[in-house]
């Protein structure tokens, strides 16, 4: 009598979540990006303080004791500032800043 072979899971093929590896690229790169934006926001959330203020410092770090011009600045920073005067208002507000 010939043993019968026991099937998992695994042996079963399997069916695609996606319609094509761009598709898988371009969500999993957007899962990365929402966990990476996660751990961001709370970390911020600590010193009070978004991304793009947080980049437009560290920006302007880089070039002290020398002054940044605020549409290089805009140009410079990661994510598009819409409006960079009023970001640069709070934070001279806060005393983070001078011009």
């Amino acid at each position: 009598m010939a043993q019968e072979k026991i099937i998992t899971p695994s042996d079963l093929p399997r069916a695609s979540r996606f319609d094509s590896t761009h598709q898988e690229a371009y969500l999993n790169l957007w899962r990365t990006y929402d966990r990476l934006r996660s751990i961001e926001d709370s970390v911020f959330l600590q010193v009070d303080l978004t991304a793009q203020q947080y980049n437009t410092l560290r920006l302007l770090r880089g070039e002290h004791p020398q002054k940044l011009h605020t549409l290089v600045l805009a140009k410079r920073l990661v994510s598009k500032a819409p409006d960079i005067t009023r970001l640069l208002d709070r934070l001279e507000e806060r005393k983070l800043i001078s011009r």
